[in-house]
């Protein structure tokens, strides 16, 4: 089996982290009157000590 098969059939899951850093960034966002874009949410995170790389 190829790898880009191998990786093709695995199911999408994510992750536990994954769900708890989207809760918190819906929290800041929510609570900002929904006016936060990616690099004010960033600078939010950084703030609290989560580092994020992605957008």
């Amino acid at each position: 089996m190829s790898r880009n098969r191998f990786y093709y059939q695995q199911p999408l899951t994510s992750k536990k982290t994954d769900k708890e850093l989207s809760k918190k960034v819906k929290a800041i966002f929510n609570d900002n009157y929904q006016a936060y874009g990616t690099r004010r949410l960033q600078a939010e995170l950084r703030e609290k000590s989560i580092l994020l790389s992605r957008r």
